[in-house]
């Protein structure tokens, strides 16, 4: 049985790439190779490579639907079998005179008793060695061969190296559990981050990487469409969707946003879809509206399959939520927004091994990420005066020097305000997605009383 639950891959191509890989790494022969693609069999078989003595392997794949009922797929490729082995045989045994090795009948279906006696009815009668590749054995071959599962799973082996760094957050399991409740009812989800600092980066990702575990355990590998955004600006439209549509392994070519959605629906007809979509921010504003409001029909039709999505930014991915655009809607309003759990002090403590004395920095800062960073950094220890004599009170501030008069009103203040995520006074949005301002109940209020003096300073 194999150590990991490998799912089949539902696209034909990418089956055939895949066989064709193991073939190569199962009888050291680097020079097998595809007929031709787009259904173009010849001689009964998909693959070949000739050894050394000058004798033939041949693969011959059948990707079977894994929506059909078992013995519907099990006739199937019974029948397939009888008649690929005969056309080969005609072909590279009888006409070309060819001496063949082995003949691999791969197939995505389980491991089958009929198949097997078959395949040694068939080799006895025209003494030819056929073999099978079910699933299992598929699977047990993925588990060996390590670099070709990472080739074709590439999700799969996420790089663990950061979020396994983080062994648990203190407040993931009511997060989680709010997360899936919400994507079980197929209520599409965003997970806002307030900043991008390297601390906030890293639980970004630990979150990314944990959900998307959690979904390949409960939906499956095959369901997981996992993307993100090209970072470049100046990226063509074509460009930008088709760098989404290879990650998606889709073979189409995709030129546009609707392309892409058009592919996406083509697979919803056939499977269910777990779409995680991370660094949402990347790329120009322009393409990152035209994917917003190209999801929008997926959601809209969801009736028809199942379709969960979560997508994580922050606040330019936070606008398409709240922020009407030019056709009068807001393109990503039937998002449910949620943010990712600020770090606790134990949560710096599993982040950041340091002997210096946290508890003391978190109290200081409010856990703001920027500056435990710089007290953490530094080999000072009068962490107050620190803060103080840097450049972050110009850093925090100098933007907000026309609203000086409001500033230095709620500097006097220990709550005030709504709080909003996507609050309508500008200046309390803005220090709140600078991270300077924090939820209170039903209010703002200051991270932590060394910003409010680092504005006082800021603006004598």
């Amino acid at each position: 049985m194999a150590k990991h639950q490998w799912i089949a891959l539902t696209d034909e191509k990418q089956f055939e790439d895949l066989v064709n890989d193991l073939c190569k790494k199962r009888y050291d022969l680097d020079n097998f190779q595809l007929f031709g693609r787009k259904g173009q069999k010849q001689y009964g078989i998909d693959g070949f490579a000739q050894t050394q003595n000058s004798s033939l392997i041949l693969h011959q794949c059948k990707n079977k639907m894994l929506s059909k009922d078992d013995s519907s797929i099990q006739k199937e490729l019974l029948k397939d079998l009888e008649q690929e082995t005969t056309s080969m045989v005609g072909e590279f045994i009888v006409n070309k005179k060819y001496s063949v090795e082995r003949f691999i009948f791969a197939n995505s279906f389980k491991q089958d008793t009929q198949l097997q006696h078959k395949a040694i009815e068939l080799s006895s009668k025209y003494s030819i060695k056929i073999v099978i590749w079910s699933w299992d054995e598929i699977s047990n071959m993925l588990d060996e061969y390590h670099d070709i599962a990472q080739k074709h799973y590439p999700n799969f082996f996420i790089n663990k190296k950061e979020s396994l760094s983080i062994k648990k957050l203190t407040n993931e399991k009511p997060f989680f559990e709010k997360i899936f409740t919400n994507i079980q009812r197929e209520e599409p989800v965003m997970l806002l981050s307030i900043t991008s600092s390297p601390y906030h980066n890293k639980i970004a990702k630990y979150y990314k990487d944990k959900i998307f575990y959690l979904a390949r355990d409960k939906y499956s590998q095959k369901s997981i469409f996992s993307i993100q955004p090209p970072s470049k600006i100046d990226i063509s439209e074509a460009k930008y969707f088709s760098k989404l549509a290879k990650q998606c392994r889709f073979e189409e070519k995709i030129e546009d946003s609707m392309d892409f959605i058009e592919a996406l629906e083509e697979q919803l007809v056939y499977q269910d879809i777990f779409l995680l979509i991370s660094e949402f921010e990347n790329g120009s504003d322009e393409h990152r509206q035209s994917f917003a409001l190209a999801l929008r029909p997926l959601f809209e039709n969801s009736y028809n399959y199942n379709l969960y999505a979560i997508i994580f930014g922050r606040k330019k991915l936070a606008s398409l939520r709240f922020v009407e655009n030019e056709y009068g809607i807001s393109p990503l309003n039937y998002f449910e927004e949620y943010l990712l759990p600020l770090p606790t002090i134990e949560d710096y403590k599993e982040i950041e091994k340091t002997e210096k004395n946290l508890e003391e920095i978190y109290i200081l800062t409010g856990g703001h990420p920027e500056l435990m960073r710089f007290c953490i950094r530094t080999e000072a220890e009068n962490y107050r005066e620190l803060i103080l004599n840097s450049k972050y009170s110009s850093r925090f501030f100098q933007k907000y020097a026309h609203q000086k008069e409001s500033l230095l009103r709620l500097f006097k203040k220990s709550s005030f305000g709504h709080f909003s995520l996507w609050s309508n006074d500008m200046l309390l949005k803005g220090l709140f997605w600078d991270n300077l301002i924090v939820e209170d109940g039903s209010k703002f209020r200051w991270i932590a009383p060394i910003v409010t003096e680092m504005g006082k300073s800021y603006f004598q």
